[in-house]
């Protein structure tokens, strides 16, 4: 609660209580003892010897009051320790012979018998069985020799005899089952389908092409969901993707020759220079009283007038012409009748269709590249368009196409 007891900075000393002034001259030291518990303060003054007591078992502590004695104890076997509560006797009479021990068991009746005459001796050996026989009659000796199997035949029931009648199918008969006796009336064809799985009778019911739905690949079945577009992108080629990224810039740079790109290097002066026949340059270094009128004159024209010099007339005819008269971007759909296949490559064909705002995008003068599929593509003229296709078996098909006036 020390933040009940820090005053406002409003508050003047005369207001700060007894406990708020104490705490003030407490040291950071002090004010973390306070947070300690009694557990933590305790703590502080136990010995590493009381903290590592702490960490031992039951077990370590309890053998650590075992005398050398118990601890020398643990080591002997049960032979030893047996040995150690043997007396004295049992010790002598483990020196005793065999005759001796045997003596020793023997009772008075068995030594007063070998006082006992042959008569007395042979009688003992009778059995009870022999002389209750001596009191047999002669019904009874005749049953003596009945055979073992006669004698259990007399108490054999008549059920039992009439089971001796019957022959090995019966009895193993005897032990079938319901479900096994209903089974011997099953067919061939139901004891087939009892093996037959929930997954292989489903499967009688499926249609045929269902089955054959079974067999396509993960990847076919992929495909069936592709758009007509996402089957053509697959037969781009990486060069084909890739020029797809390309801006209408680096498209451009591709057709630029080396002789260009270097030239792109080149300043206005250099390229001035270039133009100038010897006689000009020559005459550079000639006084302007030497010079032609040709050449002052030459001197004043502009840049743009020295670029027009260099147009042709095409050129500058197309730049007054509006844009309603260049050809129009706008036209029906293209499909793949509008060109003319190869019947043998007709298969390897597209079939997708490309509008045709499509494939005359971008500016008039700029060639596009698109993969077509297979087949030999002959020129083909609509909406105002000149399209010509190159086939190559080991590049892909470029399409270009020029407008026409």
């Amino acid at each position: 609660h020390r933040e009940q007891l820090v005053p406002s900075p409003t508050q003047t000393d005369a207001h700060r209580t007894d406990a708020v002034k104490a705490d003030a001259h407490r040291t950071d030291a002090v004010k973390a003892d306070a947070h300690r518990t009694d557990a933590v303060k305790a703590d502080a003054h136990r010995t590493d010897a009381v903290k590592a007591d702490a960490h031992r078992t039951d077990a370590v502590k309890a053998d650590a009051h075992r005398t050398d004695a118990v601890k020398a104890d643990a080591h002997r076997t049960d032979a030893v320790k047996a040995d150690a509560h043997r007396t004295d006797a049992v010790k002598a009479d483990a020196h005793r012979t065999d005759a001796v021990k045997e003596d020793a068991h023997r009772t008075d009746a068995v030594k007063a018998d070998a006082h006992r005459t042959d008569a007395v001796k042979a009688d003992a050996h009778r059995t009870d069985a022999v002389k209750a026989d001596a009191h047999r009659t002669d019904a009874v000796k005749a049953d003596a020799h009945r055979t073992d199997a006669v004698k259990a035949d007399a108490h054999r029931t008549d059920a039992v005899k009439a089971d001796a009648h019957r022959t090995d199918a019966v009895k193993a008969d005897a032990h079938r089952t319901d479900a096994v006796k209903a089974d011997a009336h099953r067919t061939d064809a139901v004891k087939a389908d009892a093996h037959r799985t929930d997954a292989v009778k489903a499967d009688a019911h499926r249609t045929g092409a269902v089955k054959a739905d079974a067999h396509r690949t993960d990847a076919v079945k992929a495909d069936a969901h592709r758009t007509d577009a996402v089957k053509a992108d697959a037969h781009r080629t990486d060069a084909v993707k890739a020029d797809a990224h390309r801006t209408d810039a680096v498209k451009a740079d591709a057709h630029r020759t080396d002789a260009v790109k270097a030239d792109a290097h080149r300043t206005d002066a250099v390229k001035a220079d270039a133009h100038r026949t010897d006689a000009v340059k020559a005459d550079a270094h000639r006084t302007d009283a030497h010079r032609t009128d040709g050449v002052k004159a030459d001197a004043h024209r502009t840049d743009a007038v020295k670029a027009d010099a260099h147009r042709t007339d095409a050129v500058k005819a197309d730049a007054h012409r509006t844009d309603a008269v260049r050809p129009t971007r706008t036209g029906p759909t293209l499909s793949p009748r509008s060109y003319n296949v190869n019947k043998k490559k007709k298969k390897e064909g597209f079939n997708s269709k490309f509008p045709l705002a499509d494939i005359c995008s971008g500016p008039r003068t700029d060639p596009l590249l698109f993969w077509l599929g297979g087949g030999v593509w002959n020129c083909t003229k609509l909406g105002g368009c000149l399209f010509w296709i190159s086939s190559s078996r080991r590049h892909h098909r470029d399409v270009g196409r020029i407008e026409l006036d």
